[in-house]
């Protein structure tokens, strides 16, 4: 067979840029190969070749492309690989072979004949052009949405956010639309802090029990992209009436080596060394993200009480400033190999140690009812805390011949152990000392495993099934000194608590596009098992049930621009350790929180309908949402005769929220970038027991970023957000907000970062509430330094000669994490 003569070319072209060309037409080959109808034989035809440049070196991610010789239509399209080569099964019959590449002329062969009699054809090496354009005079710059909607996600992608550069993961989803954080970390979905956080996709120990906490001192620069799901499908756990959020790690699959190196330093003290790492060779893999860091950061905050109980009425002022201070070091490795028969084994291990002070100082000014001294008591607490987590992931997926046709298993298990240590010294009237002595120990293991292939050509079909199997134990001890010198227990306070859950579940769904109109409905089912016991108390509970969970999804694209989408799922909220736990707060002894040990779990059913359009960096995104929780958790606080307020978690009633979301993100000019976004909803709660009361409000939060960009190196970020008033069964969470500012320059042919950002700029962000009932009032404001400042440098290898697959998928891809 002949072919057309060598073309010859030699241009510097970007190979991001090539590589994005590659995807989108590879993207629209299936496009059309979706509409063809199916060719009249099976046999096919292996071609393969090498495509270079004018001195002879391989052009990685060419397209390449077999037509048909009748009227020049696609049959079947690939890429080259980082050697420019290439292989392509086509059927049988007389084609043409076209190959591009951005810069470069198309390559269009003669025609060729594949028949069956050779099953195997290897091209003569193909040379490409250079073509008359000057392209090194053109500029593209393809950058990821900050935000990107799907029909089952959100995803928030963390490189483009100029505000988080040196700060931590709560900082960072601070900023994604549907999410609220407050001072002391507790995360919410619009509106409910009843969610579920993964990492990479799965359930890890970093964030096991509801501690939000070991999120600030994950770097911002470890995070590729948050996912958000207020509806997940039935794939996933159905914990979480609220939903889920999913936290995806950096992970290159490149060639070579590629590194990020990041120092940062901020004030109040917020110094870190951050490095990813990532080599693949061949058919493996190696990937790292470290970090060590020094927190320190100092709060206050002020309560005012009056008590009016049976036998006197009296007032309390307490004022209180703690001080926080940290040293941690984290770090994730792992091993990727791609073995014969189409196998892929990733193995990982992640470790976490921690170590802190954490001081606080408590003073309480009581009154009598003619606001006369009474008493003054003031408080020391100096705790010690240590914390270790490993964690190992083992992961294998085989995929088999077929669209989309794979299994996947997933095996991890993880320990970790806690200690804190207080000595607590009180001066006033009675003084006293005593020791607080709290250890930890939490062992995770989990299975999981998942198939989905095609089947009828358009339908895909997932199922699978997991186990998961977590235990905790505690021992919280409290010992004072007594008249003789000695410590001695107060058996009051000091108990041993045991925790252990046991969840298995099994799914099943289906779904696909028919013309516009696509669909996904699945069922879960989940037999929870979970026990507890107060050990010196001889108290056990045990809990036991079995529940099912539908989830359906529908898309109907009204444009291709935009699209309408209805999703549905029923979800559970178990109780968190915490809320369990009826030991685990002494710092402040007049103001205890305490769990109960016999908390039964929430179960809450989620609506939305919502219109997606997006054109030409223009997006838009409303959905009108309908949550109904049911019996719901309830934080009360009670006071007893010595004054003495203690907040605990009850079930009882229910929640029901209405409410409308919007996402509008615009170009204003070629430098100026804005996003506005927010939600208003109505919510209800129903309660009926003595010193609650029913509560209905209409509620709303905001958020708004500003993206100007300087020039093609340098760019400046404002964002803010409200938080407005919500009311409480038994009070009223007052507003809060915050403005913070970035800004980010690139230098050194783009090898080099330098990023600045002030967090909470007006020092306006307040944890601020009012309680009521009918033996006390509160009113509380509690508040760590601000404004946060911290500056950053990161330094690249090998960033600017190689394109980032990271968030190819879409920005989460369907329904798949990526690793």
């Amino acid at each position: 067979m002949t072919f057309a003569p060598e073309l010859t070319l030699n241009t510097k072209i970007m190979p991001n840029i090539k590589f994005l060309f590659a995807i989108i037409f590879i993207f629209s080959v299936q496009l059309l190969l979706a509409q063809r109808n199916a060719n009249n034989s099976n046999i096919k035809i292996t071609v393969s070749g090498k495509v270079v440049d004018e001195n002879k070196t391989g052009l990685p991610f060419a397209t390449v492309a077999v037509l048909s010789a009748k009227d020049s239509s696609i049959i079947i399209g690939g890429i080259t690989n980082e050697k420019g080569l290439f292989s392509i099964k086509s059927p049988a019959g007389k084609a043409l072979l076209q190959v591009s590449y951005l810069g470069y002329n198309n390559y269009l062969s003669s025609i060729i004949t594949l028949s069956p009699t050779e099953p195997e054809i290897v091209t003569p090496v193909i040379s490409l052009q250079k073509n008359n354009q000057n392209l090194e005079e053109v500029t593209i710059v393809a950058e990821k949405s900050e935000m990107n909607f799907l029909m089952d996600k959100k995803v928030f992608t963390v490189g483009k956010d100029l505000t988080t550069k040196g700060s931590n993961v709560l900082d960072v989803l601070d900023n994604v639309p549907s999410v609220t954080t407050d001072i002391e970390g507790n995360i919410s979905l619009r509106g409910s802090g009843n969610l579920t956080i993964l990492i990479n996709g799965k359930p890890s120990a970093l964030t096991g029990n509801g501690n939000t906490d070991i999120l600030k001192f994950i770097p911002a620069d470890q995070i590729e992209r948050v996912e958000v799901m207020t509806n997940p499908s039935a794939k996933f756990d159905a914990e979480g009436s609220a939903g889920m959020i999913n936290i995806v790690m950096k992970k290159d699959r490149l060639s070579g080596l590629h590194a990020s190196f990041s120092v940062n330093a901020g004030s109040p003290a917020n110094h870190g060394l951050n490095v990813n790492l990532n080599w693949k060779k061949g058919k493996s893999n190696v990937f790292f993200n470290g970090g060590i860091g020094y927190r320190a950061f100092e709060g206050k905050s002020n309560t005012q009480q009056s008590f009016n109980l049976p036998d006197t009425s009296y007032f309390s002022s307490n004022t209180a400033t703690y001080g926080r201070k940290s040293l941690n070091a984290n770090f994730t490795t792992g091993i990727e190999l791609n073995l014969k028969g189409k196998n892929q084994l990733t193995t990982s291990f992640r470790l976490r140690d921690s170590n802190g002070d954490n001081d606080s100082q408590v003073n309480y000014e009581t009154y009598s009812d003619t606001k006369a001294p009474r008493t003054i008591t003031t408080r020391i607490d100096n705790e010690d805390e240590t914390d270790k987590t490993g964690e190992v992931t083992i992961q294998h997926t085989k995929t088999f011949k077929g669209e989309e046709h794979k299994l996947s298993t997933n095996i991890q298990a993880s320990t970790s152990f806690e200690t804190e240590n207080s000595d607590i010294k009180e001066f006033g009237a009675n003084g006293l000392e005593q020791k607080v002595n709290n250890t930890e120990g939490n062992s995770d293991f989990m299975f999981q495993t998942d198939y989905e292939r095609t089947i009828f050509k358009k339908i895909k079909f997932e199922t699978g099934v997991k186990y998961a199997l977590r235990i905790i134990e505690t021992n919280f001890a409290v010992s004072e000194l007594d008249s003789n010198n000695n410590f001695q227990q107060l058996t009051s306070l000091t108990n041993a608590f045991n925790y252990n859950e046991q969840i298995s579940a099994a799914y099943a769904q289906f779904g696909g596009k028919f013309g516009k109109f696509s669909s996904k409905v699945g069922l879960r089912g989940e037999h929870s098992n979970i026990s507890t016991e107060l050990v010196n108390s001889s108290l056990k509970k045990n809990k036991n049930y079995f529940n099912l969970f539908p989830s359906a999804f529908f898309t109907y694209e009204l444009s291709k621009a935009s699209s309408l989408q209805l999703n549905y799922s029923k979800r559970v909220s178990r109780p968190r350790f915490w809320y369990l736990n009826p030991f685990f707060s002494y710092t402040d002894s007049r103001n205890l929180r305490t769990g109960n040990p016999d908390l039964d779990p929430e179960f809450g059913h989620n609506f939305e309908f919502g219109y997606l359009w997006r054109s030409k960096g223009k997006s838009f995104y409303g959905a009108v949402f309908n949550r109904n929780e049911s019996p719901t958790f309830q934080r009360v606080s009670t006071a007893d005769a010595n004054g003495v307020i203690t907040t605990t978690t009850i079930n009882h009633g229910s929640n029901t929220a209405w409410g409308v979301e919007t996402n509008w993100s615009q170009p204003l000019n070629e430098k100026i970038q804005l996003t506005l976004g927010g939600d208003v909803f109505y919510f209800k709660t129903d309660v009926s027991l003595p010193g609650l009361k029913d509560v209905s409000a209409t509620n709303y939060n905001g958020r708004m970023s500003a993206r100007y960009k300087v020039n093609k190196t340098t760019a400046l970020q404002l964002t803010a957000n409200y938080r407005a008033p919500q009311k409480t069964v038994q009070g009223i969470r007052k507003a809060s907000g915050a403005v913070n500012i970035g800004f980010n320059k690139d230098f050194w042919d783009n090898k080099a970062s330098f990023g600045f950002n002030a967090r909470d700029i007006f020092n306006t962000r307040k944890r601020r509430s009012y309680t009521e009932t009918t033996t006390f009032t509160s009113t509380n404001v509690h508040q760590w330094g601000a404004p946060w400042i911290s500056v950053n440098f990161t330094y690249y290898i090998n960033k600017e000669n190689k394109p980032s697959r990271r968030g190819s998928s879409g920005g989460g891809g369907g329904d798949d994490f990526m690793d």
